[in-house]
């Protein structure tokens, strides 16, 4: 499954793009990225475990990437929702930053820094902080990549490819009077030997495998969404109320771009101008993607 790729697959020469020697370099640079020296904001990205001085060739259309983290929902949603239609594919894009210390802080130890340079007037999205989490909301339980994220793997036994496979499954895994026993199972673990069957049999029930706190908290950041501030989200009622249909709709809101500032912006002659503006409240500078292609060159580090 493309949700399942490992992060040592997208390091991959596939994936994180073609050496390319210093005359190829200049030929490209001389015919393809004439902005750059019109602009005086630099891109940075950060690649940690990955120690070179060669120059990089990259175009990320058609290759998947995942996140470095266990929860990839957002790059899903991020690439195929409807409101994120104008903004390049989180999926298919190269990550960078407009901040040299905090891409420098991905590196770790024997990693490499690079300067993203874009080709002409590609496309590139921006986030409002320094980093996707950070622009959805954070990194805590009620942060909606990893509230839904685990969400979605306990109500599913099975994490789909697309949105739309991911909504089927919702749609078919979607049952309130189970979900409310799963909430209401206060059964604990039975004493004795790990592998005895008791403990066993306990262990194949969902209820004893989901993340009770997590799945409470959708619910009821779901109830404030729908109902308001003042909504009551007591004794799993709320549940009762809804269907599938509102899950998905809430997820869909949930990461809606203008909800949390994103905006995207042509690498042309006056990107600087453009992203500035758009990052000026932020001292440790904004998470960008490139749709690509686009020249990567190593820099020194701290």
């Amino acid at each position: 499954m493309r949700y399942l790729r490992t992060y040592e697959n997208y390091k991959s020469s596939q994936k994180f793009g073609d050496v390319i020697s210093k005359k190829e370099y200049q030929k490209l640079y001389n015919e393809h990225c004439k902005n750059h020296d019109k602009n005086n904001v630099t891109l940075y990205r950060g690649v940690q475990g990955f120690e070179t001085k060669d120059l990089f060739y990259q175009n990320p259309k058609g290759h998947w990437r995942n996140s470095i983290e266990d929860e990839n929902i957002h790059i899903i949603l991020m690439s195929e929702l409807d409101s994120w239609k104008e903004f390049p594919k989180y999926g298919e894009s190269v990550i960078g930053i407009t901040n040299k210390d905090e891409a420098d802080g991905y590196t770790g130890n024997g990693g490499t820094l690079f300067e993203i340079i874009p080709f002409d007037n590609t496309k590139i999205g921006v986030c409002s902080h320094a980093s996707v989490w950070e622009s959805l909301g954070g990194f805590g339980y009620s942060a909606p990549i990893k509230n839904v994220d685990r969400f979605i793997k306990d109500l599913c036994d099975v994490m789909e490819d697309t949105w739309d496979e991911i909504a089927q499954e919702i749609k078919d895994d979607f049952d309130p009077e189970k979900i409310i026993g799963w909430l209401s199972d206060e059964s604990k673990e039975p004493e004795g030997d790990f592998w005895s069957d008791a403990r066993k049999e306990w262990r194949k029930k969902k209820s004893n495998h989901i993340d009770k706190e997590n799945m409470n908290m959708f619910f009821w950041l779901m109830s404030i969404d729908i109902n308001g501030e003042n909504s009551v989200y007591e004794d799993h009622d709320f549940i009762r109320t809804i269907k599938a249909d509102d899950v998905i709709k809430y997820i869909e809101r949930l990461f809606e771009p203008k909800r949390h500032g994103f905006s995207w912006c042509k690498y042309d002659e006056n990107f600087s101008k453009n992203i500035e503006e758009k990052w000026l409240h932020t001292r440790d500078g904004v998470q960008v993607w490139c749709e690509g292609p686009v020249l990567l060159v190593p820099i020194e580090k701290k």
